[in-house]
């Protein structure tokens, strides 16, 4: 996601078993963890779900996670290339008009 955005960050893989451990002892020293055992098991918890009866009935096409990404949160470039207002934008929204 930060690739996407154009932002640079240090990527260390750690193995499993280390992040088990450093979560567990987290979890003994801390009072709210920023990583936890529940959260390592639902990370490498596979999920293969069946979309075939939302494919057939409602003709829905997965996208890829990068696809989805661009579709979701365009690329600062081509938000200005297209002329589109980026998610990201730091001008103030229009004031709403009460509602009487």
């Amino acid at each position: 996601m930060l690739k996407h955005q154009g932002m640079n960050k240090i990527f260390v893989p750690l193995p499993v078993w280390l992040c088990k451990l450093l979560a567990a002892v987290m979890e003994r020293m801390m009072a709210r963890p920023p990583l936890t055992q529940y959260a390592i098991a639902r990370i490498v918890q596979d999920a293969n779900l069946d979309h075939s009866s939302a494919t057939e009935d409602l003709g829905y096409r997965p996208v890829g996670f990068r696809e989805g990404l661009q579709k979701c949160f365009p690329i600062q470039s081509q938000v200005k290339s297209q002329g589109l207002k980026s998610v990201y934008s730091q001008e103030p929204s229009q004031p709403r008009e009460p509602i009487p």
